[in-house]
């Protein structure tokens, strides 16, 4: 009999880590060094914000804030309670464990590294990005995609998503079910491409579970967390 296998795709930014990564060091440049208006926008609902972060990244690097004091920043929020023993867990349960996030890489694997995930997470999707020799952060759009209007135009995630899933199945691996794990807006997309059978798992008292509850096409079970010791007491009632 085949062992049943199945997926989790997390979100980043309060679903594992109890913050915004991005804002978090965007809050290291000081009141003194206003961010101009001409960055702020840059910022939109459809292009997203990786620009407006690039400039960011800047204006960082001349004001002489380090590659290390961004990755102290970066590495020292909290994760949301439970979640690094929910990943530890899902492993042992079967699971393939992926990231699909709108932060950077940089982020998310040092992260990882700092709290040691790294070597369970299956795959990280995000915006590349990398320190250049200058130490300047410098990042670029995952993709540019104009067909999902759910979407911003440098990651759908539910794109991503799907990708992941058909090329595991040229693998030869095929998951039993799936299970996504987010909070914000920009996490309806790929539960709504989920199918029966499947969950979105949506953190409390965040945006997302209102936009499942009033959804009309979400063919996915609803699971509702507020941290990760709830969310694997209900992931392992689905998958007994």
């Amino acid at each position: 009999m085949q062992i049943p296998k199945y997926l989790a795709a997390f979100d980043f930014d309060y679903t594992i880590v109890s913050d915004n990564s991005d804002i978090v060091v965007r809050d290291l440049i000081p009141s003194s060094h206003p961010i101009p208006d001409h960055v702020k926008q840059l910022y939109s609902e459809e292009n997203g914000w990786t620009e407006y972060m690039g400039e960011v990244f800047k204006i960082l690097h001349r004001i002489d804030v380090t590659k290390k004091e961004i990755l102290a920043a970066v590495t020292s929020i909290p994760e949301v309670t439970g979640m690094v023993t929910l990943i530890q867990n899902l492993i042992k349960m079967n699971f393939d464990v992926i990231i699909i996030s709108d932060s950077n890489m940089e982020f998310i694997e040092r992260w990882c590294e700092t709290n040691g995930i790294d070597k369970l997470i299956h795959k990280v999707y995000s915006n590349p990005a990398h320190f250049d020799e200058d130490e300047l952060l410098i990042i670029q759009p995952f993709h540019k995609q104009t067909t999902c209007s759910l979407s911003q135009m440098n990651l759908c995630k539910g794109q991503v998503l799907q990708e992941h899933i058909a090329r595991r199945a040229l693998d030869g691996i095929s998951y039993d079910n799936v299970f996504y794990i987010g909070d914000g807006s920009n996490d309806y997309c790929p539960i709504a491409r989920l199918g029966e059978g499947d969950f979105g798992c949506a953190r409390a008292g965040f945006k997302l579970p209102k936009l499942l509850a009033e959804s009309s096409v979400v063919k996915a079970d609803t699971l509702l967390w507020e941290n990760g010791v709830d969310l694997l007491d209900k992931i392992k009632a689905k998958v007994k």
